[in-house]
């Protein structure tokens, strides 16, 4: 109708109709073809998390492990972020990581504003694409099997260190890693001066150990109505171990892996009773594990210094089938004789004939409480070995920690059951994300509080403890004074709370508003948070002094005339991962004993409304 009735003048009618329908070819089949085509690419581009977008004070979460399900489930409860864009960068198909996780978290789209974008954590252009520098907090926690996972992980903290060098704003940073001895070189890091940066880091495998035996979250949805309470792990020390019982805790390893190291280490950390004197009452820690010669000998070497102060066993039976205990270690008498844990090496499986004895004879014993944690490589084989415990491990109600870091629910199902209703799997990749972890880092926080009032009291002796300050108050100590190694200890002081508060008859989950210690509990918490403090440090990797070398520093800074030089040599030795405290409660100067003691006057208010 363009040309209906027009002049032939320009153009002729028949050109005008030539014009007119390539016009219209165009328009119609080619443009929207090409339009549509645009539009396709665009949404298979975002399907695929290749497009880019501009972020600003957005959470950025780098890698897409099995810890995401449960951290964004968080985020969802808690607010934590306070409705921030989430953005997940990914080296995985976006599109099925998308819906395997609005699988895992119904109605996921309309509680979190989360972006998922395809690149790689290590690579500088990538980071700066989903502006690292910008981010209001980072969580690099990298994807599931990935051989070099910690050095990747490492690698992708250098990057956004070097991205966000003049970033004028603090930006918490947790950085997860997945080997023991990646966490222990990761411990003696210093400090950056004049970095907004706070680096968290986490090592998964402790933080599940810590989840079974500290915070002892077992499945607050399990709604069990039963003789005991089933949303929770139970307690190794079960009652607790007051200063005049003559019980003990006995915890089992089986399998020298690296979460059987994190399980060992955190009941190191947390096992200090105050029945325990002049060696009497140790908590023994034992592995078992097949040909476990070589791995003793890492164990050993691994944590060198606690060995050079612990009693240590090597268990194994000959040709004939007699059993022969090898001591391997005994306290070296230059540093003197006071740990109260002590360890055992037991070369057997566990299925053997001789091990299951000596589960037997353990569970028997009324004078210990066993527990086990089977951490072999072979999840399958932990399954098994877990049905399949001598009786009196059920019969008793032995609790049976299992590692499944593929799926629980066997063991969950047979957790409910009447025969296996002591045997509880740990471990779960879709469940390593502990939504507890947030609380123990603010308990931490506040005996971070407590040492460094008891530190300023050198300087102004009036100083009082008027509670715990402001949120703002604690995170300011925690982020600009401390270095890694200093936070753990902050830490495992916190982690081990709940034990002691249990050792003198005090329930941890139900703290009356008005309740407080006595003197005679201050007085036995506090030897017992020393006991505890000198394993911590052993631990983490200080040197202790022989017997002859502290006390000659103490004589020195005793003495008005010498104490510069007593501190000029301690300084020296702390220097060198020495510490001249790593020795018996009664050794100690009064000034350290002090500190001890402000901890534990004041723990109750560290556990309050967290």
């Amino acid at each position: 109708g363009s040309f209906n009735q027009s002049d032939e003048e320009p153009f002729p009618v028949w050109a005008q109709l030539v014009v007119t329908l390539i016009g219209a070819v165009f328009f119609t089949a080619l443009l929207i073809t090409v339009l549509g085509n645009s539009l396709g690419n665009r949404i298979d581009d975002f399907k695929k998390g290749r497009v880019r977008y501009s972020f600003n004070d957005h959470v950025l979460i780098l890698g897409a492990n099995s810890m995401l399900v449960n951290m964004l489930r968080e985020f969802i409860q808690t607010g934590v972020h306070e409705k921030r864009k989430i953005v997940v960068l990914t080296t995985q198909d976006t599109e099925q990581l998308r819906d395997k996780i609005e699988s895992d978290i119904p109605g996921i789209e309309h509680a979190l504003d989360v972006t998922w974008l395809s690149g790689s954590r290590i690579i500088e252009q990538t980071l700066h694409n989903v502006q690292v520098d910008d981010a209001y907090s980072i969580y690099i926690l990298g994807e599931d099997d990935e051989i070099d996972h910690d050095s990747i992980n490492l690698e992708c903290w250098r990057l956004v260190k070097s991205i966000c060098r003049n970033v004028r704003r603090p930006v918490q940073c947790y950085l997860v890693v997945d080997r023991v001895s990646t966490y222990h070189v990761l411990q003696f890091g210093k400090r950056e001066q004049d970095n907004w940066l706070y680096l968290n880091i986490i090592n998964s495998l402790e933080n599940w150990a810590q989840r079974v035996l500290v915070s002892r979250e077992y499945d607050a949805r399990c709604g069990c109505v039963d003789d005991k309470d089933r949303s929770r792990f139970p307690a190794i020390d079960r009652d607790g171990i007051d200063a005049s019982s003559d019980k003990t805790v006995r915890f089992v390893v089986y399998g020298m892996t690296q979460v059987g190291y994190a399980m060992a280490s955190t009941v190191a950390h947390i096992a200090h009773f105050p029945n325990f004197k002049e060696g009497k009452n140790r908590t023994k820690i034992c592995f078992i594990a097949p040909d476990i010669r070589e791995e003793m000998d890492f164990f050993l070497g691994h944590y060198d210094n606690v060995f050079r102060l612990s009693h240590a066993c090597h268990v194994y039976w000959d040709k004939d089938g007699r059993q022969v205990r090898e001591v391997i270690r005994t306290p070296d008498e230059q540093f003197g004789d006071f740990l109260d844990i002590e360890w055992e090496f037991i070369d057997a499986s566990i299925e053997s004939e001789n091990v299951r004895s000596l589960l037997v004879e353990w569970a028997s014993d009324e004078k210990e409480y066993l527990s086990m944690a089977l951490c072999g490589i072979r999840t399958d084989a932990n399954v098994a070995a877990s049905l399949y415990l001598p009786e009196a491990i059920y019969a008793k109600d032995i609790p049976v920690f299992v590692y499944q870091p593929l799926s629980g629910e066997v063991l969950k199902y047979a957790n409910n059951t009447v025969r296996y209703s002591n045997v509880y799997p740990f471990g779960m990749k879709d469940e390593c994300y502990d939504p507890l972890f947030r609380k123990r880092i603010v308990k931490a926080k506040r005996i971070n509080y407590l040492y460094q009032l008891q530190s300023a009291r050198y300087a102004d002796p009036d100083l009082k403890y008027e509670g715990m300050p402001a949120a703002e108050v604690l995170e300011e100590y925690w982020n600009t004074r401390l270095e890694h190694l200093y936070k753990l200890s902050n830490l495992y002081a916190a982690n081990s709370i709940p034990v002691k508060l249990r050792s003198v008859g005090i329930v941890p989950e139900d703290i009356p508003a008005d309740a407080a210690l006595t003197q005679e509990q201050i007085k036995i918490l506090s030897r017992t948070e020393h006991n505890r403090w000198n394993m911590e440090r052993l631990l983490l990797g200080t040197q202790p002094l022989p017997a002859s070398e502290r006390k000659e520093i103490n004589r020195l800074l005793q003495d008005p005339a010498l104490k510069a030089e007593g501190k000029a040599r301690n300084n020296a030795i702390k220097a060198q991962f020495y510490h001249k405290d790593i020795a018996p409660y009664d050794d100690l100067l009064p000034e350290s004993q002090h500190f001890d003691e402000a901890i534990v006057i004041n723990v109750l208010d560290v556990l309050r409304n967290v």
